[in-house]
């Protein structure tokens, strides 16, 4: 079995571009489990959880609609009973006859706000059953596609992510840089601080990414100490700007550990979209970029010197 999940990711990804398969999750999925030798758990069915939210729903949307159904059937019947009254009160001269109209058609009416004041009591109740079940998917979504540690995205965000990017590049013709960073001598953070302590630099370094991103860009966690950083609209030059800015924040910006001063650097490799390529090739490039990067020793920057 390979050594990180990044060994795993690449010979995944490799396998994928050797039988022209897209990178989507599925495809994704069956070569982990191929690589790794472990079974899948993945549910052929929904979930339990999601069967409860559906079910929370419909009982949500039923409630909405029995009680709309409900108060027009009672305001039609009410409007009638009105309308006749009123109608009545033009033929009739009696004085009590006229005070009985009226005090049918006041009572109608109370009965009318009342029955409607409740109805808008028992929608209200709804929307705030549905926006909370809205959060619940939204909290759920967002827990799918970011990695639990940094906040980052996690491989089904960037199974989501990157395709749309690089067939977005594609239809408008613009360009889409990929950045794969890795994070300088993190097994010896690991072996010194243990796993816990190990994951606030990884937290620090993307607290940092974070302030040197536009809200277009995205950031994956790619491996273990990997990230993959997709900016559109960029060329290589403005990716390496990125870097370059990314580095000397970092730099300027020590992290104190268990009563140590880190100064934490990164490599990296940078690669830009080429004409239709996919992007699983992109990111092996920028794969190999950083493989050059690295073995130029820590803090290196390389662009992929392939052509697409």
């Amino acid at each position: 079995m390979p050594a990180s999940p990044a060994d795993i990711a690449r010979i995944a990804l490799i396998r994928l571009a050797e039988q022209a398969l897209p990178p989507t999750p599925e495809n994704y999925a069956r070569f982990y489990y191929e690589v790794t030798g472990e079974k899948s758990d993945a549910p052929d069915a929904a979930s339990p959880m999601d069967e409860a939210l559906i079910a929370k729903v419909h009982e949500a949307v039923d409630a909405a609609t029995s009680t709309t159904v409900g108060l027009v059937q009672y305001l039609g019947g009410s409007n009638k009973v009105i309308k006749d009254s009123i109608e009545d009160l033009t033929s009739v001269e009696e004085k009590h006859e006229i005070l009985k109209l009226l005090n049918s058609l006041l009572f109608t009416a109370k009965s009318m706000h009342e029955t409607v004041e409740s109805s808008r009591v028992e929608l209200n109740e709804t929307r705030q059953t549905l926006q909370t079940l809205q959060h619940e998917v939204e909290s759920t979504n967002h827990g799918l596609h970011h990695d639990h540690v940094t906040g980052a995205q996690n491989r089904l965000g960037l199974d989501k992510t990157l395709p749309r990017e690089v067939a977005k590049a594609q239809q408008n013709k613009s360009r889409l840089t990929v950045c794969l960073i890795s994070v300088d001598s993190f097994d010896e953070y690991k072996g010194r601080f243990g796993i816990d302590l190990s994951h606030k630099i990884l937290q620090h370094m993307v607290t940092i990414g974070r302030s040197v991103m536009r809200d277009s860009d995205s950031m994956v966690r790619y491996g273990d100490e990997e990230f993959l950083l997709i900016l559109p609209e960029t060329d290589l030059k403005g990716a390496k700007f990125v870097m370059d800015r990314l580095q000397l924040i970092l730099q300027r910006s020590p992290l104190f550990l268990s009563n140590d001063k880190l100064m934490v650097s990164i490599s990296a490799g940078i690669a830009q979209m080429g004409g239709n390529e996919k992007s699983h090739s992109l990111v092996m490039r920028a794969d190999r970029a950083l493989f050059a990067a690295k073995s130029l020793g820590t803090a290196h920057i390389e662009f992929s010197k392939e052509s697409a």
